[in-house]
């Protein structure tokens, strides 16, 4: 599998220069070369393949500097490997491009050793972090699958209970003698009903976790609406207060959105209970225009410890109060919005408990089922 290697800067000799420093690999088919002449081509290609291997862009360039495009990319991604070169190669820029998170730094006039050298090593630690990555999403999809289950089979048990009731009562009025065309119509109506109920559940949650379908137009209203109704029987009468204020239809990744409410429901719902909140509440705001959506989620469950704001969205973090969970609901939340619908998730203590904010632009100019 090729790694993908962008080079950016406004002089076109360094093509020649990077041809010849990794030409045995790119013989090999293993690198893939990609040059943009600015960071603003460089972010666009950025954007149309997420988590390219490496980014090697030069220092000082008309309009955005490189230091803004690595600025930019280590905002998005921990993935990418963001080398900076440049002639000047003074402490201030490299303790500045180091600060920002900056792989390594490269002194123009480039040498093909260095070069070679520096970017094997950047190509090297990306494709152990890419693994790495990999074994967290395997990870996560039995996760996931988990959690379904676990869903899918609180929402049947009702329904199951139900049917069982209705072929009780039957058997009995059956050996009574006192059952008729009516009490049987009536009966197989109920049974239906409780089954077309455990096949909408099915049919909700079926492609959830696909990671392969396109971007669709949709409501970002009806997910919402979705979400809890999915989660009813978890709510158990827990209010959830909502504002919505929505534009046109939108376009993005719906079930990624819907997974990320549940997701963050769920949580609220937990923190219900190991809290013993006496009067527990959620509220969700909605602003959607054609162009983004702002999704604003929050409950009063008394928020989340100081010191586990600025790390909840990383693996094996939990906000749970006992220290229980895996941590993963929260860091899947944040892949989904960031690395699929582009957008941001962030979070802040309110007055009563957690925000979470969700911020998702249209994308529009993607292929739309």
């Amino acid at each position: 599998m090729q790694t993908q290697v962008i080079i950016v800067d406004d002089e076109q000799d360094v093509r020649p220069l990077f041809e010849q420093a990794l030409s045995e690999h790119l013989a090999r088919a293993e690198y893939e070369l990609t040059f943009a002449s600015d960071a603003e081509s460089a972010w666009n290609i950025f954007l149309s393949q997420p988590n390219p291997g490496v980014i090697v862009t030069d220092l000082k360039m008309p309009g955005t500097s490189g230091m803004e495009l690595l600025a930019r990319v280590v905002a998005k991604t921990r993935l990418t490997r963001v080398i900076i070169m440049s002639a000047f190669g003074d402490m201030e820029n490299i303790r500045k491009a180091m600060n920002l998170g900056s792989h390594d730094f490269l002194i123009k006039p480039l040498d093909l050793d260095d070069l070679r050298i520096t970017v094997l090593k950047a190509v090297h630690e990306y494709n152990l972090e890419k693994q790495k990555e990999l074994a967290f999403q395997m990870r996560l999809r039995q996760a996931q699958m988990g959690d379904l289950i676990s869903i899918i089979a609180h929402q049947w048990r009702q329904p199951l209970s139900a049917i069982s009731m209705v072929a009780g009562r039957q058997r009995l009025r059956i050996a009574s003698g006192h059952v008729g065309a009516t009490e049987i119509d009536e009966a197989l109506a109920d049974v239906e009903m409780q089954a077309k109920f455990m096949s909408d559940t099915i049919r909700d949650f079926r492609g959830l976790y696909s990671k392969d379908q396109p971007p669709e137009i949709f409501s970002p209203t009806q997910v919402i609406g979705r979400a809890e109704k999915l989660m009813e029987s978890f709510l158990s009468g827990i209010p959830i207060a909502k504002t919505l204020k929505e534009t046109g239809d939108f376009v993005s990744y719906p079930n990624d959105l819907l997974q990320v409410l549940l997701a963050l429901i769920q949580n609220s719902i937990e923190e219900f209970s190991q809290r013993k909140i006496s009067a527990p509440s959620i509220h969700i705001d909605l602003q959607s225009s054609r162009g983004q959506c702002l999704l604003t989620f929050g409950d009063n469950a008394g928020g989340i410890k100081t010191e586990h704001l600025n790390e909840i969205f990383l693996p094996n973090v939990s906000t749970k109060v006992d220290g229980g969970g895996t941590g993963i609901g929260l860091h899947m939340a944040r892949m989904l919005i960031e690395n699929r619908c582009q957008g941001e998730l962030t979070v802040m203590n309110g007055p009563e408990g957690a925000i979470f904010k969700i911020f998702i632009p249209s994308l529009e100019g993607k292929h739309v089922r």
